[in-house]
């Protein structure tokens, strides 16, 4: 028997087969994964902490060695766990509050609301909630099956909240999105904006926002043969790069929709401007000939009713 920082190896001689004791606890079996799949080994039936390699092999103190790693990574995932996960909830937490009173202060604002306003209380709203499936996903997923190595036992809460959340996220992007649209909207057409979006547009448009981005994400881990929802014990689909980039190049595609808007935007109020900047210079020096006219129209006045008077006085005499 060999200790290698409280990872046992046992050698039997008898049979001459080595076996490795892991450490209990999600975070060690996470970890010991990768040693799995590099040395390609094989769990002892009815004992999972028992892992079976080859005692002739010649990368056995390589083997040995990168025990001693995932072990000394071990104890700095747990650190990271304990105290970061703790503090990320707390700032979800605070984040909680903050975007509480925003959607509270719509109790005190003066009816009616105006559209921007009404989608401003709602991504508030929207921050929110993703804040909150954010932090439930951290105690659920990170702090207790890793930290206190307790798991809940119906696996499909862990898909559940993973679901919501990035339907959360969804959400809150689709809000940004629209905000965006209704910035555009009022610049473009200002004289139409009043008739496009009303209040019952906006309520209509909202709820879809809502609705839409859950029912999505709900669906698509649904649909996925053998996993997810179908399999509860199995979300490698989530794990993997297709989805993910998926997900992303969505998010993308609103930031860049939302860049283009904004940009088109500063280029018609910079337009504007110039106009306007245009007409104030055209317009003062309008102001300034029709003064010059004035002023001489003036002194030639003054000039003729002076010699007027000379001549009276000259025909008195």
């Amino acid at each position: 028997m060999i200790d290698h920082s409280n990872i046992t190896i046992l050698q039997l001689d008898d049979e001459m087969e080595c076996y490795v004791r892991m450490r209990p606890g999600q975070l060690s079996q996470y970890l010991l994964g990768f040693v799995l799949r590099k040395y390609n080994l094989s769990r002892i039936k009815n004992n999972d902490s028992l892992l079976k390699f080859d005692c002739n092999s010649s990368l056995q103190e390589n083997f040995t060695d990168l025990l001693d790693q995932q072990e000394r990574l071990f104890h700095t995932m747990m650190l990271l766990y304990t105290w970061a996960v703790p503090l990320l909830i707390v700032l979800c937490i605070v984040c909680i509050v903050f975007n509480m009173i925003l959607v509270m202060s719509i109790c005190w604002i003066r009816k009616p609301l105006s559209p921007t306003l009404y989608i401003s209380i709602s991504l508030a709203g929207a921050d929110m909630y993703t804040l909150f499936l954010l932090g439930t996903g951290l105690v659920i997923n990170s702090y207790l099956p890793l930290v206190f190595d307790y798991i809940i036992s119906h696996e499909c809460v862990f898909i559940t909240v993973e679901a919501l959340r990035l339907g959360g996220i969804l959400i809150t992007m689709l809000h940004l999105l629209f905000l965006a649209l209704n910035h555009y909207l009022g610049i473009l057409r200002p004289l139409h904006y009043p008739s496009i979006m009303t209040h019952r547009h906006i309520t209509l448009l909202i709820i879809v926002m809502w609705t839409l981005p859950n029912i999505f994400m709900l669906s698509i881990f649904s649909i996925v043969p053998d996993q997810l929802f179908q399999n509860c014990s199995n979300w490698k689909f989530m794990k993997t790069n297709s989805f993910h980039s998926k997900f992303s190049y969505t998010l993308l595609t609103c930031l860049v929709i939302m860049s283009v808007i904004y940009s088109h935007i500063y280029v018609i109020v910079k337009r504007h401007q110039a106009n306007r900047n245009k007409y104030k210079t055209g317009s003062y020096k309008h102001r300034r000939s029709t003064l010059q006219i004035q002023n001489g129209t003036d002194k030639m006045t003054i000039h003729s009713s002076h010699h007027n008077s000379k001549r009276a006085l000259r025909m008195r005499r």
